[in-house]
């Protein structure tokens, strides 16, 4: 594997595994995931969620089922990771460009000059750096 294949596998690797580590988290307590919410919109859903039961329940189930969804996809990147940096399969390169374009939504939607907001400009330069120093696995 050249340096170039080892830097992308890494990149990826590091967004999968801080992704699952998140939701690991969230599994033990779902209700972190407000801090996050709070940094990204400015909104501090904690208020909201303590209402009544049936609002709190709500919010868990909602974050039980955002905790699920993100499990499965940065599980699929080490997958793919591994299939495009590795085994040289286009499609997997090609299904890797979902983080960043994800990530420059993040940048879109976050509220500006929060420390989430400069985060996602980091995932945008090094996954789109990864991805376009290995574009020889999607045009051999």
């Amino acid at each position: 594997m050249t340096a170039t294949m080892t830097f992308a596998l890494c990149v990826f690797f590091l967004i999968a595994i801080l992704g699952i580590v998140m939701v690991i988290q969230s599994f033990f307590k779902p209700f972190a995931a407000f801090g996050l919410f709070k940094i990204a919109s400015g909104f501090d859903f904690t208020e909201t969620k303590n209402k009544d039961n049936e609002t709190s329940n709500a919010f868990k189930t909602l974050l039980s089922f955002q905790s699920s969804a993100l499990f499965g996809s940065n599980s699929m990147t080490l997958f793919l990771g591994w299939m495009a940096f590795h085994d040289f399969i286009a499609l997997a390169w090609w299904a890797l460009w979902y983080w960043p374009v994800m990530f420059l939504w993040h940048f879109i939607i976050y509220k500006k000059g929060t420390p989430l907001w400069y985060v996602q400009l980091v995932w945008i330069v090094l996954s789109v750096t990864a991805l376009l120093l290995t574009k020889s696995v999607a045009f051999p």
